[in-house]
């Protein structure tokens, strides 16, 4: 099975750590990729056509995983600390990504 207490680490603590270290070392952008579990429960009747970014978060209680659940807490830590949803509008074309863009 999942090993919750990895899945907290990784996705809860480990987007903190991220948040920091960014702040830190002064990081104009996070660049931070979830998953559509944050607004999706599990049951398949509730099935997500053509979704945005207006859907709710759905409360930490309402997920079927720790997944889903630690991915929802990190999304929303991202938000509070600045974040938006707006640089999609962005990323359409790659040049107003400037500077450097690190993965892992």
């Amino acid at each position: 099975g999942l090993q919750n207490d990895l899945i907290e680490r990784v996705n809860v603590q480990g987007t903190n750590a991220v948040i920091r270290t960014c702040r830190k070392h002064g990081v104009q952008r996070l660049i931070y990729t979830s998953t559509y579990n944050v607004v999706f429960g599990g049951d398949p009747s509730n099935e997500i056509v053509d979704g945005d970014e207006s859907y709710s978060y759905l409360p930490p209680e309402a997920h079927c995983d720790a997944y889903s659940r630690t991915k929802g807490i990190a999304e929303q830590q991202v938000l509070s600390n600045g974040g938006s949803h707006e640089w999609k509008k962005g990323l359409e074309d790659q040049q107003d990504v400037k500077g450097h863009l690190y993965a892992c």
